[in-house]
């Protein structure tokens, strides 16, 4: 019997199993499926899912998870306690003798642990390997009966669903999905504001965004009957749940109240969705007496690389509560050296922390850096305590120092720029931005006032030729980190340039021979002669004295004869161009 009969047929028998069960099997909670690349076409995939510990006798021993491949695995789990105990503190039958699995985990509950034991939750993991066909598109899912009863805006007896999307090509590097650092629980009271966020982290460095979608039953099936209560956002960017407020329902519905929620939470690389996860999640509704907690707002900032960032934080409990914890994440704890965020919790009523951070170069980025900072109290004067949070989110944008001795010399129509290179590993080269000067004293200096003139890759590159025309121009140079798609410039300087077309003591320079013109000086008319020139057409540009473009016109014959009786007298400079971007200046003088 191959392996996907016998697998139909224990999908077959499971539905039957779980029918026979629904009765009584009301226990999933919250979830998620996260994965991480191994090799080639193979990920690492987990299933965490939350259920209620005494609904022990739906405990799971194994999760069917569907690839998206068109293939499925029964996965048995793989956490358990310290000691890896035959049975659990809820009182399930256990593992032992299950013929798919040959270990007998049962979870977590972690005895004396509130944010599991005291909330009578269990945590499950499923964790497996799978090798997939190849690039695709691929929606790793699981079904399992059912929701815990009770719960405000699901029906009874109606499955969880969880879902996350893989995206393997050849495009970008092999991707992973994002963690979640909180549980995917919390509490909030009645009538007041209520804020959280799940600390979801990317290994990969991809954009991150949230949005709320309906929970589901199956593949693109949401559940009959959902619904969102009103007043609840979520910050598309920064990941903060909001909900202004939960309100009473009254009878039939006893308190505490409980909701579920999915957060979907995409990846987005070269803004291109290389995946996703779709986390359900629970929120209990109290009537509480504690109010919750308040950080004080903070501006965004920026700083240059190598500089200091360090300011305060401090978090105020309205109620005069104990502040339990004061913390903060984000990707600059991950840095080399990390940032630090210090507090004196637990303080009442006011916690008072102070962040620090020397951003290296290898932190300038095009997006800010997110610091997410997390309070809580002590919960009282509430028994038992409910414990309440806060979060606020300050975006530390990081910015590349300049680039050092710069400077713009003019030599026969062109300006040579150069500079001392920035020496980091994650410069990609150099942006080049030019603006005509009209006025005496420095150039401006303020960035969006310049053009665009060129990109010049090398992080080693010093120097680049420019060819304006015209007679004074203001450049910058800008170093640029990071990858293509997600490009952050650094701080230019500004340099005086005066160009004075073609000056020098030689009528010619040319980086090729490729023809002759007379007489010179002349009166009435210059013949130009291209016998030797291979490379037609040629651009060819005639400036006056003062370097402003008079004449422009495009070669294709091999010889010009060009009037000048117009002309005043004086100097006049050309510049000519072929077809492989060769250049080549001379000038010519008109008398009467």
């Amino acid at each position: 019997m191959t392996k996907k009969l016998i697998m139909r047929n224990f999908i077959l028998v499971s539905l039957s199993i779980f029918i026979s069960i629904s009765s009584f099997a009301t226990h999933e909670r919250a979830g998620e499926i996260t994965y991480k690349h191994v090799s080639g076409y193979t990920y690492d995939i987990s299933v965490t899912t939350y259920t209620k510990g005494t609904s022990s006798p739906a405990d799971r021993c194994t999760q069917i998870v569907f690839f998206g491949d068109g293939d499925s695995a029964i996965v048995c789990r793989s956490n358990f306690e310290p000691g890896d105990p035959s049975s659990d503190a809820w009182g399930a039958n256990g593992c032992t003798g299950n013929p798919n699995c040959t270990t007998h985990h049962m979870g977590e509950w972690n005895i004396g642990n509130p944010t599991l034991y005291n909330t009578n939750t269990k945590k499950n993991v499923y964790t497996c390997t799978h090798i997939f066909p190849g690039a695709g598109s691929y929606k790793i899912y699981i079904v399992d009966p059912n929701h815990m009863n009770g719960i405000i805006n699901l029906p009874d007896q109606t499955p969880i669903y969880l879902e996350s999307l893989l995206v393997i090509s050849s495009s970008f590097s092999p991707n992973n999905s994002v963690d979640f650092l909180n549980m995917p629980f919390d509490v909030s009271c009645i009538g007041k504001v209520f804020s959280q966020h799940h600390l979801a982290t990317d290994m990969d460095g991809d954009s991150l965004a949230y949005s709320l979608v309906p929970c589901m039953e199956g593949p693109n099936q949401p559940i009959p009957g959902y619904f969102i209560p009103q007043g609840l956002t979520v910050d598309s960017v920064n990941g903060i749940f909001a909900w202004n407020s939960p309100q009473m329902l009254g009878p039939p519905y006893p308190l505490p109240y409980e909701y579920n929620f999915d957060l979907k939470v995409e990846e987005w690389h070269c803004r291109t969705l290389v995946g996703y996860v779709i986390r359900e999640f629970q929120i209990k509704v109290f009537n509480c007496l504690n109010d919750p907690p308040n950080i004080s707002s903070f501006s965004d900032i920026s700083v240059l690389e190598g500089d200091t960032v360090k300011f305060s934080m401090s978090a105020t409990d309205p109620g005069g509560n104990t502040i339990t914890s004061f913390t903060a994440t984000g990707k600059p704890f991950a840095s080399i050296p990390p940032a630090t965020f210090v507090s004196d919790a637990p303080k009442t009523p006011t916690s008072t922390g102070t962040f620090s951070w020397m951003p290296t170069c290898t932190d300038v980025q095009k997006d800010p850096h997110r610091v997410l900072f997390r309070t809580t109290d002590d919960g009282a004067p509430d028994i038992p305590p409910i414990v309440l949070s806060d979060y606020k989110t300050v975006r530390i944008t990081v910015i590349g120092k300049p680039v050092q001795s710069f400077s713009a010399t003019p030599w026969y129509g062109s300006i040579n720029l150069n500079w001392t290179p920035v020496t980091c590993s994650s410069v990609v080269g150099y942006n080049i931005y030019n603006m005509p000067k009209v006025a005496d004293g420095p150039c401006d200096s303020a960035f969006s006032h310049y053009t665009f003139l060129s990109f010049v890759p090398g992080a080693s590159t010093n120097s680049y030729t420019d060819y304006p025309g015209g007679h004074k121009w203001c450049y910058m140079v800008a170093p640029v980190y990071g990858t293509e798609c997600s490009r952050a410039v650094g701080i230019g300087i500004p340099t005086d340039s005066t160009v004075s077309i073609l000056l020098g003591t030689n009528d010619l320079h040319s980086k090729f021979s490729l023809f002759s013109f007379s007489p010179n000086p002349s009166s009435d008319e210059i013949r130009f002669d291209f016998g030797s020139c291979d490379k037609f057409p040629l651009s060819f540009d005639l400036y006056d004295y003062s370097g402003r473009k008079i004449a422009s016109s495009l070669i294709s014959q091999r010889s010009l004869l060009l009037d000048i009786r117009p002309f005043s007298e004086g100097l006049y400079f050309f510049r000519l161009k072929d077809s492989q971007n060769n250049f080549a200046y001379g000038k010519f003088e008109r008398i009467r």
